[in-house]
């Protein structure tokens, strides 16, 4: 698995690490594990850094906190906490995001 995290990287580092390792991996149907965790009732599209990284970790995905910092931060909802995870899985697998 990755560990993406020399010194401070920057989120286009990251994605470019995680969108080959996908690739590699061979890894598909992400968008499906992260909207099991939606934090709304009406799939708000957005989970918190926590179930974040834990999903990440799900597909053996070591990131430093730093790392996921960077992420979370980059993918963040405009309420400051969630994570926008459809434009996540956009941004490392555009073959399988949703539409």
């Amino acid at each position: 698995p990755p560990h993406v995290g020399c010194p401070v990287v920057g989120a286009q580092e990251v994605l470019s690490t995680l969108q080959d390792y996908v690739t590699r991996r061979r890894i598909t149907m992400l968008y499906p594990f992260f909207k099991d965790y939606d934090r709304g009732k009406l799939f708000s599209r957005g989970v918190t850094k926590e179930q974040f990284r834990r999903l990440l970790n799900f597909f053996d995905v070591d990131l430093t906190d730093k790392d996921c910092d960077v992420l979370c931060k980059k993918f963040q909802e405009p309420n400051g906490t969630d994570v926008n995870y459809p434009a996540f899985v956009e941004a490392i697998d555009k073959e399988k995001a949703p539409v």
